[in-house]
């Protein structure tokens, strides 16, 4: 098959067009953000809170931890009584021993107000903290 001078010149010169257009109009290109270390957290730095219960009661009055959507969040929380801890929204159960600490962490992709509570020994429920999440 032999193709004529015009029609080589003209698939060289569609090729040359195209070529030219998409250098033109392709998008610039995105800075890559940096890999983090392992185990290291992007954005803001990791909001720590703690809670303690003793003799199934939680400090004088409900604390309201304040968090902003995407936060890393960790609570630490100590109590007398064996237990599941639940951060409604984010935790399906964390459990916690007598006498023991446990720690809720998550990332805060939801926003509104979410309680934390225990359930306890013998089928006890013990509120003890709610966690804000703002929108950023």
């Amino acid at each position: 098959m032999v193709f004529s001078m015009r029609t080589v010149m003209w698939v060289a010169m569609v090729g040359v067009l195209l070529t030219g257009g998409y250098w033109l109009a392709r998008p610039a290109p995105q800075a890559r953000p940096a890999v983090p270390a392992q185990g290291a957290v992007l954005g803001a730095p990791l909001k720590q809170y703690a809670v303690r219960i003793a003799a199934k009661d939680v400090q004088a009055a409900q604390p309201v931890f304040r968090v902003n959507e995407n936060d890393e969040v960790a609570i630490q929380v100590a109590s007398d009584q064996a237990g599941t801890l639940m951060l409604h929204g984010y935790t399906d159960g964390i459990a916690i021993a007598r006498d023991g600490a446990a720690t809720v962490r998550f990332k805060a992709v939801h926003t509104g107000r979410f309680p934390l509570h225990l359930h306890g020994e013998g089928g006890s429920h013990v509120e003890l903290a709610m966690v804000e999440i703002m929108p950023r």
